[in-house]
C-alpha cells in the first residue's frame, strides 16, 4: 500500500500501482517483504516512515541499476516516483540491456545533490566542488574508515532470488 493511500488522500493515480509493484519486485528479489511488523499498524507506519533497505544490500547479487530501479518505485513521495509505466519501462529495458537506467539514476544523482546543499547550509558552509583533494594520509585515513566500517545487519532471503528485470518488463510493457 503506497504511502498517500495510508495518509487517506483522493487524488491517487498510477504511482500507486507502481509503488505496489515496486514492493512485489523487492519482496522477488530479496525474498523478504520491505516492511515487517507485529501488526498492519506498525508496517504501515514503516511504510510512511521508515527508510527502505536498499535490495541490493540483502541481496548482493543484484545489479545497482535494478536496486535504483526498485528504490525508485518505491519512493515515499509518490513525486519522486516514475509518473508512469512507460517512464519505469525505459529504465528497464536500460537494465535489461546491461545499461544504467537514465530515470532512476537523475532522480538519484538529483537526491544527491540536494542531501549535500542541505547539509552545507545547515552546517553552515558553502557547497563546493572547490577546494583541496584529499590526498596522502587523508586518503588513507578514509580508506581506512571506510574498510572498518560495520555493514549493515539484515536478515538473510527466505527465497532464492527471482530475475525480476523480465517479469517486471512483461507486466509493463504495452500489448500489441
Amino acid at each position: 500500500i503506497a504511502p498517500e493511500q495510508i495518509r487517506g488522500e483522493r487524488d491517487l493515480d498510477a504511482r500507486i500501482d507502481i509503488y505496489s509493484l515496486g514492493a512485489t519486485a523487492y519482496h522477488m528479489v530479496t525474498g523478504r517483504v520491505p516492511f515487517e511488523g507485529p501488526n498492519p499498524s506498525a508496517i504501515m507506519h514503516k511504510h510512511l516512515k521508515q527508510e527502505l533497505i536498499p535490495p541490493d544490500h540483502i541481496n548482493t547479487k543484484l545489479s545497482a541499476g535494478t536496486a535504483e530501479v526498485i528504490e525508485m518505485m518505491m519512493a515515499k513521495s509518490r513525486d519522486d516516483r516514475y509518473k508512469s509505466a512507460k517512464d519505469m519501462l525505459v529504465d528497464l529495458e536500460c537494465i535489461a540491456k546491461g545499461e544504467s537506467p537514465l530515470l532512476a539514476r537523475e532522480r538519484l544523482d538529483a537526491k544527491l545533490l540536494t542531501g549535500l546543499a542541505e547539509e552545507s547550509s545547515v552546517s553552515g558552509q558553502r557547497l563546493s566542488i572547490e577546494g583541496p583533494i584529499p590526498t596522502g594520509d587523508a586518503v588513507k585515513a578514509q580508506t581506512k574508515a571506510k574498510a572498518e566500517a560495520k555493514p549493515i545487519s539484515v536478515q538473510k532471503p527466505t527465497a532464492p532470488p527471482v530475475p525480476v528485470v523480465p517479469i517486471l518488463i512483461l507486466a509493463v510493457a504495452p500489448r500489441e
